[in-house]
């Protein structure tokens, strides 16, 4: 009895062909999209809300230390990614690895927003530092625009953590012949 499947039921054999990267990394545009709609939402927040006789919101200090902190996280993440990855070549459980690519890219995307944000919404207070916490929105969003500027960075390096490195000698054609190693093999 044979375990050989009939040719019609084998499975696709693999492409000799390199395959195209399905996600792509984040690009600097959706970044930029991100920062700009952060930044309307953050002059809605501020004299759009007071024009509507409402109070705008208090930046706590808090927020961006615990901005900083995720930022910091993040950043460790993606050194150890890139060391695992990139350094030793190490192969990567495929769950952490896309856990790790959308976690890199929620962070870019969520940065870039808060950093326009927080950036925006302190700028609106320069003019008024003299009203009731004026000078305090404007240094807590300062901070917390700075450490969302950090998360977005950090987000970013993972996500290009995660990207495996193509094979130098595959996409040179010489497979696995590098130069200078026949030489070496007659001296």
């Amino acid at each position: 009895m044979s375990r050989e499947l009939p040719p019609e039921d084998r499975p696709d054999e693999p492409d000799e062909e390199p395959v195209e990267p399905s996600i792509l990394p984040t690009p600097p545009r959706a970044l930029l999209v991100a920062v700009l709609l952060g930044g309307v939402i953050g002059w809605l927040l501020g004299p759009v809300v007071e024009n509507l006789g409402r109070t705008p919101m208090h930046v706590p200090w808090t927020t961006a230390a615990m901005l900083a902190v995720a930022a910091v996280a993040l950043a460790v993440l993606a050194w150890r990614m890139w060391r695992t990855v990139h350094v030793r070549r190490l192969p990567v459980n495929p769950e952490r690895g896309l856990y790790s690519l959308v976690l890199g890219k929620s962070a870019a995307l969520l940065g870039a927003a808060l950093f326009g944000g927080y950036l925006v919404f302190g700028a609106s207070f320069l003019p008024r530092l003299e009203i009731a916490a004026g000078l305090g929105r404007v240094v807590n969003s300062g901070l917390a625009a700075l450490a969302s500027a950090g998360l977005s960075a950090a987000g970013y390096a993972l996500e290009m953590a995660c990207r495996v490195p193509q094979d130098k000698d595959h996409l040179d054609g010489r497979g696995g012949e590098r130069p200078g190693r026949r030489d070496d093999r007659k001296a």
